[in-house]
């Protein structure tokens, strides 16, 4: 577990809700400057008048809540120091038997100045802004999924053959499908369904063209583009969720972060369990197993290579996949870090001469 240092004299913790923060700053010697403070409906001229005498030499800190965006942001225009606290990692917040917003303000303040606070990625807005739309766009992807499949469980109902749902618009087929229905209920649901399709295709198209012309002379997106499978949206995905490639120090912790990884517990020599298995990037994880359906898909080589990981792992399916998704996970962090297009050679290492040509 990783703990941030603080590099300032101030430190300052915030517990931060919907409609209201308590703050609280602390000294490197762990003496209380500003004693918990509550302000009401997220003030931050009320924040700035607190801490003007400290935010010269200052560092803040609050959990990952759903809306620490702003304090980011007021963190940045003003020059301060700004971490972003795991809140699943604070034991001694998440598991005290008395809890109050002013005991976890100082806990924060006090876990930060001793250098003792886990913390996660705060992303800057230029590029936080845009991850957002794109994370918003998969979700939108997931709702249009979910009303195609209710069209065809119609269908399904009343034994009437299915249709192509993957037609880039759902117009194509409004017509055929109400030819289908004869009772003007039934074609009621269609006619509905296929109208929020259409809407959702509309918006998904506006995201990725705007997002594009946004991004064009991004050249991350480009060299990830090199690689087979990736194309424009998971491009866009991977580069804007992982950020900046060099907050990871290894390409362990990037893999780590992205989710390709078993993380084993072990005790005497037994497994117990895997812990931790969901800390990291989901969306990243995605992505990536995205682009190894896809590069298989289209690319004969990348399937030899999963051929060969599928033999070494004794056909195993989940464990292949999981070790061609570690590569290519790898490839990603070769990518951006050397600023070169994807090597097809470094990719499959030795594994295809291993296979093909086994020593006597």
């Amino acid at each position: 577990m990783k703990t941030y240092k603080s590099k300032t004299k101030f430190n300052g913790g915030i517990d931060l809700h919907k409609d209201s923060m308590t703050i609280n700053i602390m000294d490197t010697d762990g003496n209380q400057l500003l004693r918990s403070t509550k302000i009401k409906d997220n003030s931050v001229s009320y924040l700035l008048k607190l801490i003007r005498r400290y935010k010269d030499d200052l560092t803040l800190c609050c959990e990952s809540t759903y809306n620490w965006y702003f304090l980011k942001d007021y963190a940045d225009y003003h020059g301060i120091d700004f971490v972003l606290g795991i809140p699943h990692l604070m034991p001694t917040i998440t598991q005290s038997k008395s809890k109050n917003d002013n005991a976890d303000a100082k806990e924060l303040a006090d876990l930060l100045r001793s250098n003792r606070l886990p913390y996660g990625f705060a992303m800057d807005k230029e590029k936080r802004v845009v991850r957002d739309n794109l994370r918003f766009r998969r979700l939108l992807v997931q709702e249009r999924t979910k009303l195609k499949t209710i069209t065809t469980f119609h269908l399904d109902a009343y034994m009437l053959p299915r249709f192509n749902a993957n037609q880039k618009n759902a117009s194509c087929y409004v017509e055929e499908l109400m030819n289908r229905f004869d009772h003007p209920m039934q074609k009621l649901k269609s006619l509905t369904t296929c109208k929020l399709i259409n809407d959702f295709d509309d918006a998904i198209a506006m995201i990725e063209d705007k997002v594009e012309s946004y991004t064009e002379s991004d050249l991350n997106i480009r060299l990830l583009r090199t690689v087979p499978g990736i194309g424009k949206v998971l491009s866009l995905m991977l580069n804007f969720e992982i950020g900046h490639i060099d907050r990871f120090p290894s390409i362990r912790a990037f893999c780590s972060y992205s989710r390709v990884v078993f993380p084993e517990q072990t005790s005497n020599g037994k497994v117990t369990g895997q812990g931790n298995r969901k800390c990291g990037n989901a969306h990243i994880k995605w992505a990536l197993s995205e682009a190894g359906i896809l590069s298989r898909a289209k690319n004969k080589e990348m399937q030899s290579v999963y051929d060969a990981i599928l033999l070494k792992k004794k056909n195993n399916k989940y464990a292949a996949m999981a070790a061609y998704n570690h590569r290519l996970a790898n490839a990603v962090y070769a990518i951006m870090k050397n600023q070169k297009p994807f090597n097809f050679n470094l990719f499959s290492g030795n594994l295809l001469k291993e296979i093909l040509m086994p020593a006597d």
